[in-house]
């Protein structure tokens, strides 16, 4: 398994507003991503504050490692999937 994902941002990540994939990808989770996507989930939609999916998948909003869901490489995958 791999390490925790580093923080790039003090902020927190507003949820309101946020769709099922951009809640998916805030939480690294690839897998889910790709069933949200296969449904017709639009990658590119933002929540209230413009966060988007790749912005959530990518750590924004996180204080501190022990917060961040998934290891680097699951997030990695999840920002790889809006690329």
């Amino acid at each position: 398994e791999g390490a925790p994902r580093q923080p790039n941002s003090a902020s927190i990540l507003e949820t309101g507003g946020s769709t099922a994939f951009l809640l998916a990808a805030d939480r690294a989770d690839a897998p889910l991503m790709r069933t949200l996507l296969d449904l017709g989930a639009n990658p590119f939609w933002s929540n209230l504050s413009s966060t988007t999916p790749l912005m959530a998948a990518a750590g924004l909003g996180t204080r501190a490692p022990e917060e961040e869901a998934g290891t680097e490489e699951e997030a990695l995958a999840a920002t790889s999937l809006m690329l």
